[in-house]
């Protein structure tokens, strides 16, 4: 899921370059007020209170200036698009107070919106090239990790000011000292931490979530680093992805002492991943192979590979795995996609109860899904399957035709779809259950 790397942007018909995002007077002075706080409703407009861990934020990601669309799965209703939001927003962050979405665009933005107007508040930029954001435990403070420049800015939650600015420098693996893109980052809730991964220094910085947002531990965890994941409720277990070494890196943040190195497939990429607390298990994709890596969280041993059958498992894999939902966590399924290799606009079904008794390889797969099965014209991208908070419905993607399809999750593993809704280059899918999920401690 290739960006655009936006290397001299213009500011007020000015050049501006990359390292003038270093400044944090710089980065303050992008900041702008849309809509003033006390002048928003005290009501969500378009859905019922009632509703709101049944909302999902689709991106659209080729959206002229970018747009988030949000739906109500409960009631299998378009609310609208959000625009403005800027270039293929990467990831979504949700307070917990539920008022706020957060979200950051690959160009750079990060922008404030209200759920009861749909509308943006705020918008600050922090980069010319950024992926992560994560959000501390109380809501007050928002990490922002750029890939350009190299850095990670923390901000006021509230204001967007930006309140501090970590140049993302280090020591690599063969000795060099070198700047980083800063990967993915986290917010460990428990233990009141971010996590984030500077990708070719190849190493996991642990900062407070408070002033003056200390770097507390760093640690060398592989070769271009990707995600972190939660392994455990209480987060007291995060797994690192290293796309070059191949593993997942295990910390114990109690502790603060790697405690394990597993082997993946090639290229791992879990995405959000799929934690099983019901049986103690947890799944992640590989972008290299449709393999699928599953853990054990009480062992944090490795318990095995789950791919489905009838196609060319070394072909290509794929991005995002369907987390279990809080409002039904006895589902019996989890969804995979395929979006690489010749199996592009492929979806498979696990049966997580087989797997917890010992089934691995194709045996659980008990679904294999590819674009006709879902009424489309041609092959295409088909993305990051999400349940509904009452997992009744599965919402994905279809990237390459524009539309969002719902399937009716109560039949499954027989595919129903129950409504279609269209959308520019739809991709990323945030379910507003997670706000329960991220902010239980």
């Amino acid at each position: 899921m290739k960006g655009k790397l936006i290397v001299n942007p213009k500011v007020a018909g000015k050049i501006v370059r990359a390292e003038d995002y270093l400044d944090i007077k710089f980065v303050n002075s992008t900041l702008k007020v849309y809509v003033k706080e006390e002048d928003l409703p005290n009501e969500p407009k378009k859905w019922k209170i009632e509703d709101y861990p049944y909302l999902m934020v689709v991106v659209q990601r080729d959206y002229p200036k970018g747009a988030i669309k949000i739906i109500n799965t409960k009631t299998l209703e378009d609310l609208g698009d959000i625009v403005g939001v800027g270039d293929k927003v990467h990831v979504v962050e949700l307070h917990p107070n539920k008022r706020w979405i957060y979200s950051i665009s690959r160009d750079g933005y990060v922008s404030k919106i209200d759920t009861y107007s749909l509308q943006i508040v705020r918008q600050v930029r922090v980069g010319v090239d950024s992926r992560g954001l994560a959000l501390s435990y109380d809501g007050k403070y928002l990490l922002a990790g750029n890939y350009e420049p190299s850095s990670a800015v923390i901000l006021d939650a509230e204001t967007l000011a930006p309140l501090k600015i970590i140049l993302a420098y280090g020591i690599d693996y063969d000795g060099n000292s070198i700047k980083s893109r800063v990967a993915n980052v986290y917010g460990i809730n428990k233990y009141k931490l971010f996590a984030i991964n500077l990708k070719e220094v190849g190493e996991t910085w642990f900062i407070e979530q408070k002033p003056p947002f200390k770097i507390v531990k760093t640690f060398k965890t592989g070769r271009i680093l990707h995600e972190l994941n939660a392994l455990a409720e209480d987060e007291r277990y995060i797994a690192v992805t290293s796309q070059v070494d191949n593993t997942y890196t295990i910390i114990d943040v109690e502790k603060m002492e790697i405690v394990k190195v597993i082997k993946t497939p090639k290229i791992p990429h879990p995405g959000q991943g799929t934690l099983d607390l019901k049986y103690g298990l947890w799944y992640a994709n590989s972008i290299g192979a449709a393999n699928i890596t599953v853990i054990n969280i009480n062992t944090l041993e490795l318990a095995g590979y789950i791919w489905p059958s009838g196609i060319d498992v070394n072909a290509g894999g794929g991005l995002f795995s369907s987390p279990i939902p809080i409002g039904n966590p006895d589902v019996k399924y989890i969804w995979f996609d395929i979006v690489f290799g010749k199996h592009n606009g492929t979806l498979f079904i696990v049966d997580r109860e087989l797997v917890s008794k010992g089934k691995f390889g194709s045996e659980p797969v008990v679904k294999v899904i590819t674009w006709k099965d879902l009424g489309l014209d041609k092959p295409g991208r088909i993305v990051h399957p999400e349940y509904s908070y009452d997992g009744k419905y599965v919402v994905v993607s279809a990237w390459d035709h524009n539309k969002i399809i719902i399937l009716d999750a109560t039949v499954l593993p027989e595919i129903k779809i129950v409504k279609v809704i269209d959308a520019t280059t739809p991709t990323g899918i945030f379910p507003f259950w997670r706000a329960f999920i991220e902010y239980l401690g």
